[in-house]
C-alpha cells in the first residue's frame, strides 16, 4: 500500500499515531509496500503459543488480547493490545 491508498482506505490515522511516524518517509513507503490490511472476527487466534509468527501485526482498529493457556485448559490474558501497538515482534 502507498501512504495515498492508505489514507483513502480511511485508515490515515496508522500514518501519524504508530510507529510508521518514527521512519522517515522512504522506509515507511517500504513497510507499507509490504503491508496488507486484514480483519478478523472476535475470538480469532493471530498467533498460536510455540509458533514463530509470520509477520508484524500493527493493530489499526479495535483491541488484541494477548492470552496464556493455562495448565487446567483456562486462558490468562497477559496484555491488551489497541490501535497503534505492535504484536508478532
Amino acid at each position: 500500500m502507498t501512504p495515498e491508498e492508505v489514507r483513502k482506505a480511511g485508515l490515515g490515522k496508522i500514518l501519524g499515531n504508530s510507529f510508521l511516524a518514527l521512519l522517515s518517509a522512504p522506509r515507511r513507503e517500504a513497510v507499507l509496500a509490504q503491508a496488507e490490511v486484514r480483519t478478523f472476527p472476535g475470538g480469532a487466534t493471530l498467533i498460536a503459543a510455540g509458533t514463530q509468527p509470520t509477520g508484524v501485526w500493527l493493530v489499526i482498529d479495535g483491541l488484541v488480547e494477548v492470552a496464556r493457556r493455562q495448565e487446567d485448559g483456562s486462558y490468562l490474558r497477559v496484555d491488551r493490545l489497541g490501535h497503534g501497538h505492535l504484536l508478532g515482534d
